[in-house]
């Protein structure tokens, strides 16, 4: 796999990567929730990622976006940007 995989890409693949696998066992999962909770705050971070951009930069207009796309999630803000910080920083290795 390439290591320099553009965010666009890693949107298009995130239902097969190992993001449903995996999120149990991240710090900021919250027993009861499923992953369907957390897959629009790991898009959010995928989709509105920016090399040149640090996620704190942008965390506030995510927060206000947050409340269109999140769906059916349960998750507040507070909970859902710790799940957009991880796929913003996944995005973000990849770029390296």
């Amino acid at each position: 796999m390439d290591n320099h995989m553009a965010p666009q890409a890693l949107v298009r693949r995130a239902p097969r990567m190992p993001w449903a696998e995996r999120f149990m066992s991240r710090p900021f999962h919250i027993c009861g929730l499923r992953f369907a909770d957390y897959a629009p705050a790991i898009r959010l971070g995928l989709q509105r990622f920016r090399d040149d951009t640090l996620f704190d930069d942008v965390s506030c207009r995510l927060s206000n976006e947050w409340e269109h796309v999140r769906g059916r999630s349960r998750l507040t803000w507070v909970e859902a940007q710790h799940a957009a910080r991880a796929a913003w920083e996944r995005a973000a290795s990849r770029c390296r």
